[in-house]
């Protein structure tokens, strides 16, 4: 949102801060207090039927073979019963535009659970993090 105080970031996207402060003056403003100004900022927003579990951030006690792994970059040491890329070379910006589809294709499988790698939280991995962490929000 923009005021004349300046910018606040509400829910961050492909458009960074840092790409907002190249032509908008850094900012003062504060935060909007009251209601959510978009849905997206519920802390559960976008989160699938099945269990997700952010590897490294979630302790993982069940069966790998009745989980499919969304990887980013490589592919897992464990065995898992599938085995999706958000990227396979690490690129954030074909990670973000791959992450629902690559949820919606294991909530429509017959996995039990999902498992995701985390991105590096830089330009737009800020946003997919975001998402990604509401997605799991129930089982954190």
């Amino acid at each position: 949102t923009l005021d004349e105080e300046g910018f606040i970031i509400l829910r961050h996207g492909a458009i960074t801060k840092s790409h907002l402060e190249q032509v908008i003056k850094p900012s003062n403003a504060q935060k909007p207090h009251g209601g959510l100004a978009s849905p997206g900022l519920l802390k559960s927003h976008y989160s699938p039927n099945k269990p997700l579990y952010i590897k490294g951030e979630t302790r993982i006690n069940f069966e790998l073979g009745k989980a499919g792994y969304i990887a980013f970059g490589k592919k897992p040491e464990e065995e898992y019963r599938y085995v999706e890329f958000l990227s396979e070379n690490g690129d954030l910006i074909e990670a973000a535009a791959n992450l629902f589809e690559k949820l919606h294709a294991f909530e429509d499988s017959d996995v039990e659970y999902i498992v995701i790698d985390p991105v590096p939280e830089i330009g737009i991995g800020i946003a997919i993090m975001d998402r990604i962490r509401k997605a799991a929000y129930r089982y954190r």
